[in-house]
């Protein structure tokens, strides 16, 4: 073997180990820490000790809301960047996702020399619909020089599409160093969550027979002043109407809507004690498309008791306990009790029976007069008769002075069963499963994770 022959066999050796140790050149290792932007409506998480930058004057004049994070240098000729930006509706640079995807996609009239886009995809980015392309391009090393030389730079994008507005996510490295940092983008992906638009709580408060004027002074405004102050409260509005008031409680967008649901309860229960003793208030699911939703049933196998006496034990147990246990579950939005039609509720007072001398059978005989259900539970007894029936009721007379059923009880519209859970509860061949039962819609926080919800549920 001759020199020369020795020289470019050692060459090719040198070259194959650099290939070799390249190889093997360990991934950084990279600590993250959590990163919330609510006027961005995104969460995730960023590589801990690397570069950021924001710049907010900026963003309230354009309506791009975003971090821009930069990490080491090393042996490259620049840094790995990774950006994520929420366009909103009215920022001043693209119309919608399909603006920007335009932009970065068609041919402008200026074409640069060995630059190729990818053809767009379609991915999963946080359960949704996302396009990704990847750019080959280049940059040159800073400061820039009359003599600089350029270098290879990849950039992979990924543009999510929103109700309102758009976000965009973006990895930038030099080609060398490309494959060594995307560990960095793909934290980025798999922590990546969209934060719900202000989601929206509807109450609503019936009083039936009630006038506009009357409801908006004795219902409305004793909830509204119980409800201000909420912590994560960004507005509340109102409106009354014959027989009903509605009042929608618009969340901030960093608002923990778990605390603040379970915090609104709290409030409206404080506060009935405030109202007119007929007034009924209902949480609505809360607004959103992107929630998930389960059907529950509260079942019982009992078949030697009427079907009707078993399912008002049914809607007194889900009433009064299961709903309430499922509403503080974290994640969940709503716990609906499905049913028919409305029945009213019969709430005996103790102090008030024991002032007046009264016992609680001849409350109910009093009730049964008017066409009751034969089979009370718990003091709660479906009737057919008008609201203002059952509280003129006569229940017995002290010194010459009639003493009301509403003078001994709180009387309230409540639900009545319906036949939901005929349809509900059969097999494939058609037959019942079980001669009672009482349905729950569970819809679970827009943002939640619906399978961790349904397992705490269920548990």
């Amino acid at each position: 073997m001759n020199r020369r022959t020795s020289f470019l066999a050692g060459a090719v050796l040198l070259l194959a180990l650099s290939h070799v140790l390249a190889a093997e050149t360990p991934q950084p290792k990279i600590e993250y820490l959590p990163f919330k932007l609510p006027e961005a409506h995104f969460q995730c998480e960023l590589p801990k000790d690397w570069g950021v930058i924001r710049d907010k004057h900026e963003e309230e004049r354009t309506h791009c809301f975003g971090v821009y994070t930069f990490g080491p240098k090393q042996d490259a000729p620049d840094s790995p960047t990774l950006s994520a930006r929420y366009f909103a509706p009215d920022n001043t640079y693209f119309r919608g996702a399909e603006g920007y995807l335009r932009r970065q996609l068609e041919p402008g009239l200026i074409q640069l020399k060995d630059e190729k886009t990818s053809a767009p995809k379609q991915v999963l980015l946080d359960g949704r619909q996302a396009v990704t392309f990847t750019r080959d391009t280049f940059d040159f090393p800073m400061p820039e020089t009359i003599d600089a030389k350029r270098f290879p730079l990849r950039e992979e994008y990924f543009v999510l599409p929103y109700k309102q507005g758009f976000v965009v996510l973006i990895y930038k490295a030099p080609t060398v160093v490309f494959d060594r940092w995307r560990p960095a983008l793909q934290h980025l992906l798999d922590t990546f969550r969209l934060l719900p638009e202000h989601v929206v709580v509807t109450l609503r408060a019936a009083t039936p027979g009630w006038e506009a004027e009357k409801i908006e002074t004795a219902v409305a405004r004793p909830l509204e002043t119980c409800l201000s102050g909420l912590e994560g409260l960004a507005e509340m509005r109102s409106a009354s109407y014959r027989g009903e008031c509605t009042i929608w409680l618009k969340l901030k967008h960093n608002a923990d809507m778990a605390v603040n649901l379970q915090e609104i309860q709290r409030r409206i229960a404080q506060a009935q004690d405030k109202l007119p003793s007929t007034v009924v208030c209902t949480l609505e699911p809360i607004a959103g498309d992107e929630r998930q939703r389960a059907l529950i049933a509260v079942c019982s196998a009992d078949e030697s008791r009427p079907r009707e006496t078993v399912l008002t034990e049914l809607e007194t147990l889900t009433d009064r306990v299961v709903r309430d246990r499922l509403q503080v579950v974290p994640g969940v939005a709503s716990v609906t009790v499905v049913g028919g039609g409305q029945r009213y509720e019969i709430v005996p007072l103790p102090e008030r029976l024991a002032a007046q001398d009264i016992g609680v059978q001849e409350l109910l005989d009093a009730v049964r007069k008017l066409g009751a259900d034969e089979t009370p539970i718990r003091s709660e007894i479906g009737i057919e008769s008008s609201l203002e029936d059952v509280r003129r009721a006569i229940v017995a007379v002290r010194n010459g002075e009639s003493i009301t059923v509403g003078d001994l009880a709180r009387v309230r519209l409540g639900r009545a069963h319906g036949t939901a859970n005929r349809l509900w509860l059969t097999d494939d061949a058609g037959q019942v499963r079980s001669p009672a039962a009482v349905l729950l819609v569970v819809d679970t926080l827009t943002n939640a994770d619906a399978g961790a919800v349904y397992r705490a549920v269920d548990a």
